[in-house]
């Protein structure tokens, strides 16, 4: 190297950002009832083709992962699966689904994946064996948490049978900052960069703390922004940009619009409410389609 210059230059090369693999979508092409941030999340995830979406509870996964699995199915003209845990994929079918406006068919082999009649099907992670990773172009995996531990049966499982899957989508609840293992698991499954040599290239053994790694210390920023590169991780809009959601004040301003008079109703919602104190005003909108029912409260 003869220079400064030429020496930045090799460190650039030497970065690892993973590569687009995905396509654009113009925003007026989504879901109209996602909020901003979903969709720029969603417009994200489905550019990058494989992303990890690590959003709070009640941050509006499930929608972000039905419209990024149709968005999928509708321009490749293929099926998409999603996997999840059993409640999960009942609620998906029975709740989420019909509140956003999709079809969605829960199978439990491919047989019955083949025969749906919809683009997009659901089944939950201990079927996932009966079915056949050629036959799909997408696979979105929520509650994708479940692969945390390395020596996961489950995890194990996903990277050997969607390792050729060209679009992947995980979506869990935000992960510790610390907690490498499941950002190297997330990694691995996704197809960007296996969990060793994601270890081997930024971590080394704490002498202080027998099994436990920690990030070298000139390697930090460089891990981050390679984690950056194919994962979202959001506790509040805010984090992103946006608006914040409802606190909970605002959703009972909102409940008022549609239960007037009802004492106890009021008194039900008001406990679910304080007890989600903390959790962000996706509460709000899982609840609404509960309130019409109380007025036989009264």
């Amino acid at each position: 190297m003869k220079s400064l210059s030429d020496y930045r230059a090799w460190v650039r090369a030497k970065t690892r950002h993973d590569t687009l693999s995905g396509f654009e979508v113009d925003e007026r092409d989504l879901n109209p009832q996602m909020r901003a941030d979903q969709r720029a999340i969603t417009q994200w995830a489905l550019q990058r083709g494989r992303a990890a979406e690590f959003i709070i509870t009640g941050g509006g996964k499930a929608l972000n992962a039905l419209e990024w699995a149709h968005q999928v199915a509708r321009r490749t003209d293929k099926p998409v699966i999603m996997f999840a845990p059993l409640a999960v994929a009942d609620q998906f079918v029975d709740i989420e689904a019909p509140k956003w406006g999709y079809d969605l068919t829960y199978v439990r082999n491919q047989a019955e994946a083949d025969a749906a009649k919809t683009p997009v099907v659901i089944s939950n992670y201990e079927l996932m064996e009966r079915f056949t990773p050629d036959a799909f172009t997408a696979v979105a995996l929520d509650e994708s948490s479940i692969i945390k531990e390395s020596s996961s049966a489950t995890r194990n499982m996903i990277n050997r049978m969607w390792k050729h899957t060209p679009y992947r989508l995980a979506l869990t609840a935000t992960p510790a900052p610390n907690d490498h293992d499941e950002l190297g698991n997330h990694s691995q499954a996704l197809g960007i960069m296996p969990w060793h040599e994601m270890i081997t290239r930024w971590f080394i053994r704490d002498s202080n703390q027998a099994d436990t790694l920690r990030l070298k210390g000139h390697a930090e920023e460089d891990f981050w922004r390679w984690v950056a590169s194919w994962a979202v991780c959001m506790s509040k809009p805010s984090d992103l940009g946006f608006d914040e959601l409802p606190k909970p004040r605002e959703i009972m301003d909102v409940l008022d619009q549609y239960v007037i008079g009802q004492g106890r109703a009021k008194k039900v919602l008001a406990v679910a409410v304080s007890i989600a104190s903390n959790i962000p005003g996706g509460l709000a909108v899982s609840l609404l389609p509960w309130v019409a029912p109380l007025d036989r409260w009264g």
